[in-house]
């Protein structure tokens, strides 16, 4: 059975423009994730029940970029031959305005810093996957033990996405990844890379460079706008 690498977009990929026909709906490009297929009874009694969902913790931003290389490491590891059958990132479509009132449209990971693997767990396993760049480790139980998610829960995470599709792209200020400007506050006119967003708290946390060093500051959205290309 192939590695199947349930993303969609990259990091890096510039904002566009919303078109009025795209408000309405929401799509994802790429390949889409077919939980179903991952949690079939056929499939699970082929595999003999030896394949769980785990997920490892990586810096925000870099989900995608971690999910290529754990592809990657899979195919060229032999003692991972077989091993992962599932590398799922589940993202939405949102939509940002800009400081001169355009609205653009991009992706984000539903569940920013985590990257989500089916898998047969084995020491091998855990230690190709956590050598990849911009891996922490793998999500861990009360019991420092490896939390296992089942294959109801991906799924749940699945019809969610397709809710939220249904319901067109989210308004959404700021992405991980953003330049923004500092507009009130201590650090106010730096400027600094948007690391993390709180949608329902309303607050991000931006690296700002000062003197030659990387100073992480948490804001309210409203002390911050997105900069312009020169900012």
């Amino acid at each position: 059975m192939g590695l199947s690498v349930l993303t969609s977009g990259s990091e890096g990929e510039e904002d566009r423009e919303v078109q009025p026909d795209e408000l309405a709906t929401s799509t994802s490009s790429g390949e889409e994730a077919d939980v179903g297929d991952a949690t079939s009874e056929s499939e699970l009694e082929e595999e003999g029940g030896r394949f769980h969902w785990y997920a490892v913790h990586t810096y925000s931003g870099y989900e995608k970029s971690v999910s290529k290389a754990i592809s990657f490491l899979s195919e060229t590891h032999k003692e991972l031959e077989g091993k992962i059958n599932r590398i799922y990132v589940p993202t939405e479509q949102v939509k940002t305005r800009r400081s001169d009132g355009r609205e653009m449209r991009r992706e984000r990971a539903l569940f920013p810093g985590y990257v989500f693997l089916r898998m047969e767990l084995s020491p091998e396993v855990v230690k190709v996957c956590t050598s990849a760049p911009k891996v922490i480790g793998f999500v861990k139980s009360a019991e420092d033990e490896l939390q296992m998610f089942t294959d109801e829960e991906i799924t749940a995470i699945e019809e969610g996405k397709k809710q939220r599709q249904q319901a067109g792209a989210r308004e959404v200020p700021f992405a991980v990844g953003d330049r923004v400007k500092i507009v009130e506050g201590l650090f106010a006119p730096f400027s600094g890379d948007v690391e993390d967003v709180s949608v329902d708290k309303k607050r991000l946390k931006v690296t700002v460079g000062i003197f030659g060093r990387p100073i992480p500051v948490e804001l309210s959205f409203d002390q911050v706008e997105l900069a312009d290309e020169e900012d």
